[in-house]
C-alpha cells in the first residue's frame, strides 16, 4: 500500500477507554485575522461554537463560527454595527438557536450589554441594546434556565457605582426579572455568575468569596469571609457544597496566586483552603470545570512578571485538593497566548480559546494531551480566610437603549493549523514495528519483527503534515531526533522489498 504525503490529513489517536460518549479529539489553531474568541459552547449536534470578535481597525463586530469535532471551520458570520461589539458569552437553547451576549459601545466612557439571537445558521433574529442610561455594563454570561428563558449575569452601572446583576429574558429579549446587588468594593467590570442548578445562581467576582441569588434576583445566601482578592468562578461539590477559586495576592512584587476553597452547603465554614503559585508569575484563572472523577479542571493565564508574556495553562486539582497537573499550551514559536474561556466537551476531552494579541487562538485538548504542552510548576501551600463585610439587594432596572438594526456578513477567518493528529490518515499495520522510548528527547530505538536485516524508508512527518526527516534504515537502528522540534510526530515506514507501510508516533520532548 502507498501512502502520499499530502494524503496525510485524517487519523485518530487512540487512547485508553474513558466514560465518555465519543472518542476523543485534538487540535490546536491559530485564526488568520485580526479577532479575539471570548467565549465557547458545544452544540446540540457535537460541534463546538466559538464567538469573538474582529478588529477592522477602527471598530469591532462580533463574530461566531461552528467548528467541527476536528477542527474545521463549518460556517462563520460577523454581525456587527456603526458601535463595537464584544461578545462574552454564548449558549444554545435546547431548541437549538443561539444566545449571545457581550458589551457594545461607542465610546470607552458608556459600555452597554448587547444580547443577540441566532438561528441555528448563525443568521441574526434579534439584537438587543440594554443596560443603564450613564455608566458601564457588561453582559458576561448566559446560562437557559428553563426551555426559552435565560438568566444573563455581569456588571450594570446604576446610581454611580458597578453592581453585580442577575437578568432573566426570554425568547425574544423581554426582560422578566431582574436583581442587584450594593457592594463595598472597587468597581468591576468582570462580575458574572454561574447557573447552579435548582434555580439558582452563584455569583464570583466579589468582595466576599460567593453569594448565591436565585433567577428572579433575589439574595439566598452568601459568605461573610474571603480568601482571595477575588474569585473568578464556582461549581457545585458532590456533598452539596461549593468550589470556588480566585486569584490570590493579586498586586504582589512576587506575583498572585491560584486560591482554592471548598466551602459547606451554607456557605459558613471553608473544609479546605489552598493556593498554588510560581515566584514571577501573576496567576490568573479564567474558570473552573469538574471532570467525570470529581477532578476541578482550571484554566489559568500566567503572565511572567519579567518579560510581560502570558502562557495559557490547563491546571488539574483532585477532590481532595491536591495539585495533579499544571501544563501550558502555549503554541511553538508564540510568545504570548490567554485563554478567555474553556468548556468540558462531551468526549471528555476540554475546548480552550482566546488570543495572542493579535489573532484568535483554540485548542481541543484530549486525555492523552497529543497536542504539545509544557509542564508548568507550581507550588502549594495553605490559605487563611478573613472577614468581609456580605452584600446587600439594590433595586434597580436595565432599560432598553438606542435599538438598532444590526447587519450580518459571512465570516473570512481561516484555520493557522499548530497541531491537528486527528487530520492524519494512517493506513493498516502492515508489519509490527516497535520504537521507544515514545517520549524523547535524543534517540529512539527501533525494531521490526521478523525483518532483521530488512531495508526500511523511515519518513518523519510533524503535526502539521510536513516531512521533516526521511531515511533508509537497515533493521534494527536507532534515529537522532535531538534536532527536531518539541511536539507530536509520526514514523512512516515503508518495508523496501514490497512496499507494505506502518505508521508509528511518538513525541519530542525538550
Amino acid at each position: 500500500m502507498r501512502l502520499k504525503i499530502h494524503q496525510l490529513l485524517v487519523f485518530a489517536i487512540l487512547i485508553s477507554p474513558l466514560p465518555v460518549q465519543s472518542q476523543q479529539t485534538a487540535f490546536s489553531m491559530l485564526l488568520n485575522g485580526s479577532t479575539d474568541i471570548n467565549a465557547i459552547c458545544e452544540n446540540n449536534a457535537g460541534n463546538f461554537i466559538a464567538a469573538g470578535y474582529v478588529f477592522s481597525g477602527t471598530q469591532s463586530n462580533a463574530t461566531v463560527m461552528e467548528i467541527s469535532p476536528g477542527g474545521s471551520i463549518l460556517q462563520q458570520n460577523v454581525f456587527g454595527s456603526s458601535a463595537s461589539e464584544l461578545p462574552y458569552s454564548i449558549v444554545q437553547a435546547a431548541a437549538g438557536y443561539y444566545i449571545v451576549t457581550g458589551s457594545i459601545y461607542d465610546n470607552f466612557n458608556d459600555y452597554d450589554w448587547f444580547i443577540a439571537k441566532l438561528d441555528s445558521a448563525l443568521q441574526l433574529v434579534w439584537f438587543k441594546r440594554l443596560g443603564a442610561v450613564s455608566g458601564n455594563d457588561y453582559a458576561n454570561s448566559c446560562f437557559e434556565v428553563s426551555p426559552d428563558h435565560f438568566v444573563v449575569t455581569g456588571t450594570v452601572g446604576l446610581s454611580g457605582s458597578a453592581k453585580p446583576s442577575t437578568v432573566m429574558i426570554d425568547s425574544s429579549g423581554a426582560v422578566l426579572h431582574e436583581g442587584y446587588l450594593n457592594t463595598n468594593q472597587f468597581a468591576s467590570p468582570n462580575y458574572r455568575g454561574r447557573y447552579i442548578g435548582n434555580g439558582e445562581v452563584a455569583f464570583a467576582n466579589l468582595a466576599t468569596a460567593m453569594a448565591v441569588m436565585d433567577t428572579s434576583g433575589a439574595l439566598i445566601k452568601q459568605t461573610s469571609f474571603n480568601f482571595a482578592t477575588y474569585t473568578r468562578d464556582i461549581q457545585p461539590t458532590s456533598n452539596g457544597g461549593y468550589a470556588i477559586c480566585g486569584v490570590g495576592g493579586y498586586g504582589s512584587p512576587q506575583g498572585s496566586s491560584i486560591a482554592f476553597a471548598i466551602t459547606d452547603s451554607m456557605l459558613t465554614t471553608t473544609t479546605l483552603l489552598k493556593k498554588f503559585n510560581q515566584n514571577g508569575f501573576d496567576l490568573s484563572v479564567v474558570g473552573m470545570e469538574v471532570d467525570w472523577a470529581g477532578n476541578y479542571i482550571l484554566a489559568v493565564n500566567a503572565m511572567g512578571l519579567s518579560s510581560g508574556n502570558t502562557a495559557p495553562l490547563v491546571v488539574k486539582i483532585d477532590g481532595a485538593g491536591n495539585l495533579s497537573s499544571s501544563r501550558s499550551y502555549l503554541p511553538l514559536g508564540i510568545q504570548n497566548t490567554m485563554i478567555n474561556s474553556m468548556i468540558e466537551t462531551t468526549d471528555g476531552g476540554y475546548l480552550i480559546a482566546g488570543g495572542t494579541g493579535t489573532t484568535g487562538f483554540i485548542a481541543k485538548i484530549d486525555s492523552a494531551s497529543s497536542c504539545f504542552y509544557s509542564p508548568f510548576s507550581l507550588s502549594t501551600n495553605t490559605l487563611s480566610s478573613l472577614g468581609a463585610t456580605p452584600h446587600s439587594p439594590f433595586s434597580g432596572s436595565i432599560s432598553t437603549i438606542n435599538p438598532q438594526v444590526n447587519s450580518i456578513a459571512s465570516g473570512t477567518l481561516s484555520p493557522n493549523y499548530l497541531c491537528n493528529p486527528n487530520y492524519i490518515a494512517e493506513p493498516e499495520s502492515g508489519f509490527d514495528i516497535q520504537i521507544y522510548p515514545t517520549l524523547t528527547s535524543s534517540v529512539l530505538n527501533i525494531s521490526i519483527s521478523d525483518a532483521k536485516g530488512e531495508n526500511f524508508q523511515i519518513e518523519v512527518i510533524n503535526h502539521i503534515g510536513e516531512l521533516v526527516m526521511s531515511k533508509l534504515i537497515i533493521n534494527p537502528t536507532t534515529l537522532d531526533v535531538s534536532s527536531l522540534k518539541q511536539g507530536l510526530y509520526i514514523c512512516r515506514f515503508t518495508e523496501v522489498s514490497n512496499g507494505q507501510i506502518s505508521i508509528v508516533r511518538f513525541v519530542k520532548t525538550e
